[in-house]
């Protein structure tokens, strides 16, 4: 399945027709797909396979990943958060919504 390239991140705007965007707006940083170098990184980043083996392969290569040129910050669906994460970031919501 395709999904939608990485896009400025801003308030209400809806990613992949899936994910909603709320709380923040900030033109220096992008959503898009985590991929499989975002995964990489989350598990050179201590992020355990505990948050990531429940889900198939492609799925976790599709979660929402917030980035700051190609540094990334945030992938909230299994929780992890760049130590250098700004607050506000790390406070917006990204929802899994369903568009009809």
């Amino acid at each position: 399945q395709a999904v939608e390239r990485p896009v400025t991140l801003t308030e209400g705007l809806v990613w992949d027709n899936r994910f909603l965007v709320s709380g923040l707006q900030d033109e220096s940083l992008s959503i898009g797909a985590v991929g499989a170098n975002g995964l990489s990184e989350l598990r050179k980043n201590n992020v355990s396979e505990k948050e990531l083996k429940d889900l198939p392969f492609k799925v976790k290569r599709m979660l929402p990943a917030i980035r700051q040129g190609g540094n990334l910050l945030v992938v909230p669906h299994v929780g992890y958060y760049a130590a250098d994460c700004p607050r506000a970031v790390r406070e917006a919501r990204i929802t899994f919504v369903r568009i009809v």
